[in-house]
């Protein structure tokens, strides 16, 4: 048994586990075709998990282990969304009971900022994922050794990487620029001018070798995983029905959001929960319960905190296929409560239930002007230092394991939405309506933003939810 930790690439495996390092190349796209059901290989057509899991097999005979590993850390596209990443842990698990997807983009900058000097006191860094396709662009904040995506973009070719890099930062300083993939910005030198003449400073711009990558996330994994615990038992089935009938498609972009901290949202009014930390038991409680609205009634065995999703009109019509545009413009006033301000989409604005701040000084609603019964909640939270992403996820997933049975869907860890990535779930109430949750943390706040509207109706408020949460910006 051991930790072993992979990096996959468009031209190959790269592995590390407990000092050892192996690195083979592949004839297969995995990358490429991780959200399609079947893939080339060498071989022929075959299905893309198993292609993955061929692969991590020669990683993990590669540093002379066998299976069954005691733990996988795996890399992943900062982009991908949930459908993608399920591919690649579906394959690892067949090696492991103890899994983790880490977004490139963080690994990368940890590996980078140790050999930089840079020294901040909330550096932000810059990683350019650069492949035949084109670059993404993230923007990753590091604060007490953790390493946190805050933004991420995508740019189809190089003409216009800095201006992509001053969009994902939205407003911070950044400390250093980090180019890895197969691909290469054209010219390092040109582009860390281009980068120092928007920022007013010098940017410091170095690749990171995938080698470095998966060296760094062995050292990270073995640290980080602690004793061996007993293999997780199966996901459970039972939220399989109500996503079947209500929720975007998947398949077209990811569309669900949220980054995450120790205050966690799991009732339709994302109610934040915060978590005792100086207890070895950890327990949660209802933060923000007094500020919530009655909800519809709730069964006897509902959600452990307070639910406050207000009533729905049901509907029978069938639920669309929906493309979500990459880029949502901007529209309306700008509104702001506390530290959080966002753009109003157009044709919705500020609930008169929001106005009167002393009753509810940390939350507020959008509603379509028209009034159709839609909604956009947003509560905000501060948070405590040293609050990390894995312990909110697990904080969550659990909360949902023990509510009632199909009211929530299944967890999401890493899922982009408006260009802001992070955990998502969606609650499915009673009245037929539906809450897509996505939290987004910045500068130690917790946002909560719940889209509410009609089941099967998710064409209607995608676009405003979208662009609320692109827009959505935190004062220091």
């Amino acid at each position: 048994m051991t930790t072993l930790a992979i990096h996959l690439t468009e031209d190959g495996v790269y592995a590390s586990s407990e000092g050892e390092h192996w690195f083979g190349g592949t004839d297969s796209q995995p990358l490429v075709s991780a959200e399609d059901e079947f893939s080339a290989s060498g071989i022929g057509i075959v299905p893309t998990t198993d292609a993955v899991r061929a692969l991590i097999e020669t990683a993990v005979t590669g540093v002379g282990s066998a299976p069954p590993v005691r733990s996988i850390a795996m890399t992943h596209p900062t982009h991908w969304g949930s459908a993608r990443i399920r591919v690649y842990r579906a394959a690892a698990l067949h090696f492991s009971s103890d899994v983790t997807m880490v977004p490139l983009a963080s690994i990368a900058a940890r590996t980078a900022m140790q050999h930089t000097g840079i020294h901040s006191a909330v550096p932000s860094y810059v990683v350019l994922e650069s492949s035949e396709a084109g670059v993404v662009v993230t923007c990753v904040d590091s604060s007490q050794g953790e390493y946190r995506v805050v933004g991420c973009d995508t740019d189809h070719g190089h003409s216009a990487l800095a201006e992509v890099v001053r969009h994902v930062s939205a407003g911070r300083i950044v400390d250093g620029a980090f180019v890895c993939g197969i691909g290469t910005v054209p010219d390092l030198d040109a582009f860390g001018a281009e980068l120092s003449a928007k920022f007013g400073r010098r940017v410091p711009v170095q690749i990171v070798s995938a080698e470095d990558v998966a060296k760094a996330l062995d050292d990270h994994a073995h640290r980080a995983f602690g004793p061996v615990l007993a293999p997780e038992p199966s996901r459970k089935q039972w939220l399989s029905a109500p996503q079947q009938d209500s929720g975007p498609e998947r398949r077209s972009r990811p569309i669900f959001v949220a980054a995450a901290a120790m205050a966690v949202v799991v009732s339709v009014c994302a109610i934040a929960l915060f978590m005792n930390v100086g207890q070895s038991t950890e327990s949660v409680r209802a933060a923000t319960e007094t500020a919530m609205p009655a909800a519809s009634a709730p069964s006897e065995a509902a959600a452990p905190v307070p639910s406050s999703v207000k009533s729905v009109p049901s509907s029978a019509e069938s639920r669309p296929t929906v493309e979500v545009p990459d880029e949502v413009p901007a529209q309306g006033a700008v509104t702001e409560i506390g530290r959080i301000r966002v753009q109003v989409p157009e044709d919705w604005q500020r609930s008169r239930a929001s106005d009167d701040e002393s009753e509810s000084p940390d939350r507020f609603e959008l509603v379509p002007v028209a009034g159709s019964g839609s909604r956009i909640v947003f509560v905000q939270n501060e948070l405590r230092s040293g609050i990390g992403y894995d312990e909110v996820a697990t904080t969550l997933g659990e909360q949902i394991s023990r509510s009632d049975r199909g009211r929530f869907s299944e967890l999401d860890r890493e899922v982009a939405f408006g260009g802001r990535p992070g955990i998502s779930y969606s609650e499915f109430p009673a009245d037929r309506s539906q809450v897509n949750w996505h939290v987004l943390i910045d500068q130690g706040v917790q946002v909560s933003v719940g889209c509410q509207f009609e089941r099967a109706q998710w064409a209607t408020i995608v676009q405003p939810c979208e662009q609320v949460v692109r827009s959505l910006a935190v004062s220091d």
